[in-house]
């Protein structure tokens, strides 16, 4: 079941769309690049996009072993989200997903990923701003999400990118 949050003011659009909508806008800006820019290659946003997901799936398993509480059910306060979460906290999955692709950018294109790593700090910032998240949440994901992308770039996909 989705719920929707009825917003009272301008701060919590605010955190609203930094814990909900601008992770999706690095996905698409990743992909817009591709097709835009040439200097942004097919084997880059297939990493990273890879690497997002495996962290994503594994955010998705640790969530699903560990019963933590969500800040907005310990302080009775709103979740500042466009979707009501109900799994565990930790680790955050946003996070997870966000630092996995940062990390594989910076790997590949470093002023890119400079970019996409402040894009996945501020994420991390509004999932505790929004109340749906602990910081050793966000830290746990974006752990997470790097040591998955580190790993994942030893992986060598030639025969992919031929």
């Amino acid at each position: 079941m989705i719920n929707t949050i009825i917003f009272s003011d301008q701060g919590s659009l605010t955190v609203t769309f930094l814990a909900s909508i601008l992770i999706w806008l690095m996905l698409g800006g990743l992909m817009v690049l591709w097709y835009v820019d040439g200097n942004i290659k097919k084997s880059l946003v297939v990493k990273a996009l890879l690497a997002a997901v495996v962290a994503w799936i594994l955010s998705l398993i640790i969530k699903d072993l560990l019963d933590a509480t969500r800040p907005f059910s310990v302080n009775g306060g709103p979740p500042l989200t466009l979707t009501l979460p109900s799994s565990s906290s930790f680790p955050s999955s946003h996070a997870t997903f966000a630092f996995a692709l940062a990390t594989m950018v910076w790997l590949q294109n470093k002023a890119l990923g400079a970019v996409y790593m402040v894009g996945a700090v501020i994420i991390g910032i509004g999932r505790v701003a929004s109340n749906v998240h602990f910081p050793i949440d966000v830290i746990g994901g974006a752990i997470l999400g790097a040591f998955v992308a580190l790993v994942m770039d030893t992986v060598r996909f030639k025969k992919i990118f031929k």
